[in-house]
């Protein structure tokens, strides 16, 4: 199952947030990208970024989101091409904003989720959430999954968001305010959070 393994705070120099995809998971620790394989523990230094706040992986490509852009890698011959701008316009996202992959880009930015296609953005809004004070964090999805899955740690909140933006339903727990990370296993119905160094399991 592919997925964050990290996330929590600003991925700044010093902390770090990663993402499992394939056999491998993709750290950015310390101003660079390490590739760690999961069965041999071997680490391959991928490329060095600064300002990496989330990654994610998708049909072998990497994604990483930066303070006002999203960089793509795209696999080469012995490694990795040189980070290419995903985005057609800078934007000014949040020391909390996180992406999700499912084809489209999905960022959280403060009380938005910014859908981006290609690089260009597209309208998206959410319908029929009732709180309208929220703080966005965490998100998660994948190409299997027919919604979104977004942390409100403002309210201590996981909210459920169907891709046509209509709002679903929510989950409240004190552990959301952590703003952890998580993953959704749509064939049990589960969710797993990461935080405060324990594994939590939750049905949806």
């Amino acid at each position: 199952m592919d997925g964050k393994i990290s996330g929590s705070g600003n991925s700044q120099k010093g902390t770090s947030t990663g993402f499992v995809w394939d056999d491998s998971a993709f750290v950015i620790s310390e101003g660079k990208i390490v590739k760690i394989g999961l069965d041999t523990q071997k680490k391959d230094e991928v490329m060095s970024i600064d300002f990496g706040r989330d990654i994610a992986v998708f049909l072998g490509n990497v994604y990483v989101l930066t303070r006002d852009q999203i960089l793509k890698f795209v696999p080469i011959e012995n490694g990795y091409g040189d980070g290419a701008f995903y985005l057609e316009k800078k934007e000014d996202f949040g020391d909390f904003s996180r992406l999700a992959i499912d084809g489209s880009i999905w960022v959280t930015q403060n009380s938005q989720i910014l859908k981006y296609n290609r690089g260009k953005k597209e309208n998206f809004s959410i319908q029929g959430l009732v709180q309208t004070d929220v703080a966005f964090g965490e998100i998660y999805t994948n190409s299997d999954i027919d919604n979104l899955y977004v942390i409100d740690k403002l309210n201590g909140a996981l909210l459920v968001i169907g891709k046509d933006g209509v709002f679903q339903k929510v989950y409240q727990s004190f552990e959301f305010k952590k703003n952890p990370t998580f993953v959704v296993d749509k064939a049990s119905g589960k969710v797993y959070i990461a935080t405060g160094g324990k594994i939590l399991e939750a049905g949806l």
